[in-house]
């Protein structure tokens, strides 16, 4: 009797501006500041019900974290109307909400959790309307999102420190999507075939806290950067799918790496390794294929480009890390070409170490940045030959034929190698 009565004192602006298909569900707010969601004086209409429209909006937080906490809604807001904003806290229990989810509807949303699992029957929402602000906080627990996860008109930010999220729907469309944000917290993703990630902001993996990002299939795509290691460590595993980024930096300012077994990997403009002092970025291409529009550099940091296999295509023609290797790897086969209008600047380099590395020159410069070039090489009995060599003016031309190539393990390097 009473949820008919409620529906029925409705105010035609609240029935307007509801999304559609809620209209005549019972609508309960929260009035408390931080309190527990389960107490019914905390609500104008009790506490919700699997049936009912649950809205915080006051700037106050429900907290949810009893032994046998069961608490439901059939739509969740957060930050209902512009100017305000309602937040949750959850660090056990179980929240099931059976359709959608607002963090940030047209106000300022925020989701914390560290514990506990967090069902969501339809789709997950995180900065709806336009001027809207929403975060969701993973730490710990399970969330598990029936639908998917998007940002529409507002801002939304996705952060991964630790926990699991399931989105059976496959689709994570958000500003932001950060994995390892926490300091000292530590987070994981995996992205499979048939799933997708878009990042209409920026990707970070490894921004205060620790971050894996593992991609066996799918698409991921950052409109502008995708960060790996930018403030601490940071590592992403491909080995399928595809990914595309604006711009790449691998360890800004803290020690970013990229493996990369399969898959296709594109970045439109530069990929920088190590940009910032104390930044490290490494990059390892095992497999599939790493196309970058722009050029490989690398700033005040360490970067190293290890090639042991896949492909490589560097349309801006210049590759200046600190250390490149080819053939790194123990038992790799890694290869690379130098051809005209390309430019290699390195301090260090090594061709066939561990593995099998063919380096082949045919125009262009390679720049060295140290007085001493190290070419190391190992010969059938596994025997380890280092070669120094000093060159004057930091330049190597090609040969006679053409080519500075080393196509098999060597006993020693030969007379035209030295007299280049």
């Amino acid at each position: 009797m009473k949820k008919i009565l409620m529906a029925i004192c409705l105010s035609a602006l609240s029935v307007a501006v509801l999304p559609a298909g809620v209209a005549n569900a019972l609508t309960t707010t929260w009035t408390a500041g931080t309190s527990n969601w389960d107490n019914t004086l905390n609500w104008t209409n009790d506490e919700p019900t699997s049936g009912d429209i649950a809205i915080i909006n006051n700037g106050g937080t429900a907290s949810i974290g009893g032994l046998f906490d069961f608490e439901y809604a059939d739509r969740l807001f957060l930050g209902y109307d512009p100017g305000n904003s309602g937040h949750v806290s959850m660090s056990s229990a179980w929240l099931t909400v059976s359709s959608y989810e607002y963090i940030g509807y047209e106000g300022t949303g925020t989701f914390s959790q560290s514990g506990g699992t967090h069902s969501v029957g339809a789709d997950l929402l995180i900065g709806h309307l336009a001027e809207s602000s929403g975060t969701y906080n993973l730490t710990g627990g399970a969330l598990n999102i029936n639908g998917n996860i998007s940002s529409w008109a507002g801002t939304g930010n996705l952060n991964i420190d630790g926990g699991t999220l399931t989105v059976t729907g496959g689709s994570i469309g958000v500003d932001n999507f950060i994995v390892g944000n926490v300091n000292g917290a530590s987070g994981s993703y995996t992205l499979a075939s048939g799933e997708s990630i878009s990042a209409s902001n920026n990707i970070q993996i490894g921004r205060f806290g620790t971050g894996v990002f593992t991609q066996t299939g799918g698409t991921n795509s950052a409109d502008n950067y995708l960060f790996i290691g930018s403030g601490s460590d940071g590592t992403y595993n491909m080995s399928g799918g595809t990914l595309t980024a604006s711009i790449e930096n691998i360890g800004l300012l803290g020690t970013g790496e990229f493996n990369q077994t399969g898959g296709t990997h594109s970045v439109t403009n530069d990929l920088t390794l190590g940009e910032n002092t104390g930044g490290t970025g490494t990059y390892n291409l095992n497999g599939g294929a790493l196309n970058v529009d722009g050029n490989i550099v690398d700033g005040d940091g360490t970067g190293s480009l290890h090639i042991d296999g896949g492909a490589l295509a560097v349309s801006g023609g210049s590759i200046g890390v600190d250390n490149f290797r080819v053939g790194y790897a123990n038992g790799s086969n890694g290869s690379h070409t130098l051809a005209s209008g390309e430019s290699l600047s390195t301090a260090y380099e090594t061709i066939g170490r561990y593995g099998t590395g063919v380096f082949t020159q045919t125009g262009g410069q390679w720049l060295y940045r140290q007085r001493y070039i190290r070419i190391e090489l190992r010969h059938s009995f596994g025997r380890l030959l280092r070669i120094h060599r000093q060159w004057r003016h930091g330049r190597i031309y090609p040969d006679r034929r053409n080519q500075y190539s080393y196509k098999r393990p060597l006993h020693r390097l030969p007379l035209r190698h030295r007299h280049i």
